[in-house]
């Protein structure tokens, strides 16, 4: 790890400690029962959650249980945060989880434990709509998916689902800030996202809209390097109030000004 990333990591995560808000509790309680695949058995309640056991055979790919949610998600939430074990994965290549909302699903990608309850952090942004689902926050249930990598038996333990009211967030831009360049800056927050996630800093995902970072105590920008006067008004009254920016590829000189530095030009490596 190079000396400038473990300097980002230990400056995100010190921050961290203070950006930890109340979180709503979805599960549990658990449900006694759950609609589920046949190659699911029935959920099983033990002292610290609920285990789901999927018995895989060669025809089979994939088994879930969808389980009704105790709460709500609330307007503020940014992120689902899901603490799970699953003590011999072999069988399972991956996980993933889907939120019902009215008619569809709002669907995210489950990292497989490599742990004993093992706590990870999903960004509401993330989650993909399917087959046009109410918004996400109305969320009634949720689908818990393990995908077959071979036949066999495999114990998901789910400790504990909930939301978070995230104070960091990372910024994807758009045609807004990165115009012709959107796919790249998806790409970089994306990255930024997975080394937040792997040094266990939970975070929200937010456009580049800058329109809502009041909630917010730190904010990183991967690469937005054509700010509007608007937006760096806004990043300047945002750090104005003590919010704290990590900003990447942008020379800004009034950003720059409103940080308190001087932004020099580009060098390559």
């Amino acid at each position: 790890m190079t000396a400038t990333r473990r300097s980002l990591l230990l400056l995100c995560a010190a921050t961290a400690a203070l950006l930890n808000t109340g979180a709503a509790t979805l599960l549990p309680p658990f449900p006694a029962a759950a609609e589920k695949s046949p190659e699911a058995q029935d959920p099983l309640p033990v002292p610290d959650g609920l285990t789901l056991t999927a018995v895989f055979s060669n025809a089979s790919d994939r088994a879930y249980w969808d389980l009704p949610l105790a709460g709500h998600i609330p307007e503020n939430a940014t992120s689902i945060e899901i603490a799970l074990s699953c003590p011999d994965p072999a069988p399972v290549r991956s996980l993933s989880l889907h939120l019902r909302s009215g008619r569809g699903w709002h669907g995210s990608p489950l990292p497989l434990p490599t742990r004993p309850r093992q706590t990870v952090f999903l960004p509401l942004a993330l989650f993909q709509p399917e087959e046009n689902p109410a918004e996400i926050h109305k969320a009634v249930s949720l689908r818990v998916s393990a995908w077959r990598r071979k036949a066999g038996a495999a114990t998901i333990t789910l400790h504990s689902v909930k939301t978070r009211a995230d104070r960091a967030a990372v910024i994807r831009a758009t045609d807004l800030s990165a115009p012709g360049e959107a796919t790249l800056a998806a790409t970089l927050a994306a990255r930024c996202a997975r080394l937040l996630a792997k040094a266990g800093i939970p975070h929200a995902i937010l456009d580049d809209s800058l329109d809502n970072l009041d909630l917010f105590e730190l904010v990183l920008l991967p690469y937005s390097p054509a700010l509007s006067q608007k937006s760096v008004k806004r990043l300047a009254r945002f750090a104005g109030r003590g919010g704290r920016l990590i900003v990447f590829y942008n020379s800004s000189q009034p950003l720059g000004a409103a940080l308190g530095v001087s932004p020099g030009p580009w060098q390559g490596a």
